[in-house]
C-alpha cells in the first residue's frame, strides 16, 4: 500500500518494529512500536490521513495479541486525535464475525470472536467506536485475506511458485 501511495504521489510515512533497508521510493520509513505514543506523535504531525493496519498475528502469545492490537489501537488514535489527522482508516478482520451464520457476511453481522486474535480484534474496533463517538472520521474495514504482490509467508511461497509456473495444487 505505501509503494502505491507514494507512486501515485502522495508524502507517506511508514511506522513498523521492524527496519526497512530499502523502503519503496517515496517513501520515509520509522522503526517503531505502535505502543509509542510519543514517537508517533511526531510521524503523524501534519498528516491528512493515516492507515492503521498494525496488529499482532494469530500465533503471538495472548498477552501481546492484545497489548499490541488493542493497546497500540488506542495509543495510535490518541496519537492521532492530539495531532488532528482528519481521517484515520483501521483495518480490522473479518475474523471478529467468529463462525458466521451468513456468507457472504454483512457489516451488520454481529461480532462473535472465537479466540484471542479476533477477541483483540473486536475489542480493537469498539476502541474505533469511541473515538468515532469523539468526533475522529474512522472507518473500520474488515478484509477477509491479503493477497498479492509483496504478501509475506506461506502466500508469498504459494506466488513465487506460480509465477515460476511450479505445479503445486
Amino acid at each position: 500500500m505505501v509503494a502505491r501511495l507514494a507512486a501515485d504521489g502522495h508524502d507517506v510515512i511508514g511506522i513498523d518494529l521492524r527496519d526497512d533497508p530499502h523502503p519503496p521510493p517515496g517513501v520515509r520509513h520509522v522503526v517503531a512500536d505502535i505502543r509509542d505514543g510519543v514517537v508517533l506523535g511526531r510521524a503523524f504531525a501534519g498528516a491528512d490521513a493515516l492507515v492503521h493496519c498494525a496488529a499482532a498475528l494469530p500465533s503471538y502469545p495472548v498477552d501481546q495479541i492484545r497489548s499490541i492490537t488493542v493497546d497500540g489501537t488506542r495509543t495510535v488514535l490518541s496519537a492521532a486525535h492530539r495531532a488532528r489527522v482528519p481521517r484515520v482508516v483501521h483495518i480490522s478482520s473479518t475474523a471478529v464475525y467468529g463462525l458466521p451464520q451468513q456468507v457472504p457476511t454483512p457489516e451488520e453481522h454481529p461480532r462473535e470472536p472465537v479466540d484471542p486474535y479476533s477477541r483483540a480484534k473486536a475489542e480493537a474496533e469498539e476502541v474505533c467506536e469511541e473515538f468515532r463517538a469523539r468526533g475522529m472520521c474512522l472507518p473500520v474495514l474488515r478484509p477477509k485475506t491479503f493477497l498479492g504482490p509483496g504478501r509475506m509467508g506461506l502466500f508469498a511461497m504459494l506466488f513465487e511458485w506460480a509465477e515460476e509456473r511450479r505445479n503445486f495444487p
